[in-house]
């Protein structure tokens, strides 16, 4: 007979005297927000140490943030149980939890205003707005930097210092519109093996469908919303046409093909050792 844990999953009343081995760390779950870290196991420990020096791929680089140097219940909040009763899905699933958990971090690294510095601008205002930091001076923008596919928005999300400066003087790392946010998004949802492509909620914008445990919802990173249904007039389509934006159907659809195949390229950026304790503290010190 399986026991009630394996039947039903993890209960929250049972989360105090959980603990958790992630990563070759022992989590010892507390209440809400609440994690304490015990040492990690002395031979990840040697394992770490022979590679901090060297530059990481960034596939290399989300899975070690996620599974072994950000605490497992960061993101454990009402916020996660909400989420749950509005998509139908059981908090006490640890693979719920654990999916929820990926695509939650990477939503508040990468979107507008997020923990990895990025700014939300439109394409034809980056002439006018954005100056590329170039030792103590500030040049205009070279054409090859307007636009933000994946592998570039991200070297410049996992640089050491700013890059950018946006008027008047808001210093930055990255910056992109809807289609640049959402296909770095699920670049690095992908590395972590979680189900998502950008879809059009607008004939002039875009959002990431995400799937956890068979449900799907939308989350935005142009204008940080995060878990909402999908609403569809009539069967949805991954493409949209309307007044503004695309008013051609095989163009809109043409487009979104070509957003997701650049998303789910196999794309590899370095990350630097720098760089990686950087976006550790950074992501630590926005849900203190």
């Amino acid at each position: 007979m399986k026991s009630q844990t394996k039947e039903r999953g993890l209960r929250f009343s049972n989360l105090p005297r959980l603990a958790l081995l992630v990563g070759g760390i022992v989590f010892s779950t507390g209440s809400f927000g609440k994690t304490v870290i015990a040492e990690p196991i002395s031979r990840t420990q040697k394992h770490c140490q022979k590679s901090a020096d060297k530059p990481l791929e960034s596939k290399a680089f989300i899975k070690n943030l996620l599974e072994k140097q950000i605490p497992f219940n960061i993101v454990i909040n009402e916020g996660y149980r909400r989420f749950c009763g509005e998509n139908g899905l059981d908090p006490r699933n640890i693979k719920v939890l654990r999916e929820y958990r990926i695509a939650k971090i990477l939503h508040d690294l990468v979107k507008h205003g997020g923990i990895a510095g990025n700014l939300y601008e439109l394409v034809e205002y980056r002439d006018k707005n954005i100056k590329k930091i170039q030792g103590e001076k500030l040049v205009p923008l070279a054409d090859d930097a307007k636009e933000r596919y994946p592998a570039k928005m991200m070297r410049d999300m996992f640089s050491v210092k700013p890059n950018y400066v946006s008027f008047p003087d808001k210093k930055l790392y990255s910056f992109g519109d809807c289609d640049e946010f959402e296909m770095v998004y699920v670049t690095l949802l992908g590395y972590m093996g979680i189900k998502a492509r950008v879809v059009m909620t607008a004939s002039n914008h875009v959002e990431t469908l995400v799937k956890i445990r068979g449900k799907e919802f939308l989350v935005d990173n142009s204008f940080g919303k995060f878990g909402r249904k999908r609403q569809c007039v009539g069967k949805c389509t991954d493409w949209m046409t309307g007044r503004s934006g695309y008013k051609d159907k095989k163009k809109a659809k043409a487009y979104i093909d070509l957003i997701n195949k650049r998303a789910m390229e196999n794309i590899k950026v370095e990350v630097s050792d720098e760089a990686s304790k950087r976006i550790v503290q950074a992501i630590l010190s926005y849900y203190r």
